[in-house]
């Protein structure tokens, strides 16, 4: 079972603005980058080892078959909302979710700064490093995107899991070592 996953919505709008209520739920709870600089996102995610691409109405499937990331084709797809519907429904707080439109790119969920707007160029490698350093994928050896902490709660996430996995392991041991 993946315990963090990633999810990448590849849309066909430029931004995203208005919408119903999945919309803005996403958007409300989002961090912004409105400075993206467009690249090729299904190549770039399609390097990730184990992605599964899909379409939106096969993205609920996807998660729960325990897909680690997904990449959501959704270019074609006029209803914003019906896609943001979607993905929220797919999505649990343990996942990860990158909107990507032609000049804008959202990030909600997992470890992100709510209501962020980023000043930062980001690029469709960098989405794609970041996703796979939250969700614990590796991230692919030829890519040189960087991770984009200003979008996340705290950059030292990992870190701070890592010491709490090494001390509930000292205090197993220690809890054995008793008898």
């Amino acid at each position: 079972m993946a315990d963090k996953k990633a999810i990448l919505v590849v849309l066909g709008a430029d931004e995203v603005a208005d919408g119903g209520d999945a919309v803005k739920k996403f958007l409300k709870k989002a961090a912004t980058a409105s400075n993206y600089t467009a690249g090729d996102m299904a190549a770039e995610a399609a390097k990730v080892e184990g992605v599964a691409t899909v379409d939106i109405d096969g993205l609920a499937g996807a998660m729960e078959n325990d897909t680690a990331f997904a990449c959501v084709d959704a270019s074609g797809v006029a209803d914003a909302e019906a896609v943001f519907a979607k993905v929220l429904d797919a999505a649990d707080r343990r996942t990860l979710v990158a909107a990507v439109a032609d000049k804008a790119v959202y990030f909600h969920g997992l470890g992100v700064k709510k209501g962020a707007q980023l000043e930062r160029e980001v690029s469709a490698k960098d989405i794609v490093t970041t996703l796979c350093h939250v969700a614990d994928l590796p991230i692919p050896g030829d890519t040189t995107g960087a991770i984009v902490y200003q979008a996340l709660k705290d950059a030292n996430m990992q870190l701070k899991e890592i010491r709490k996995f090494q001390d509930a392991i000292q205090r197993m041991e220690a809890k054995l070592a008793q008898g």
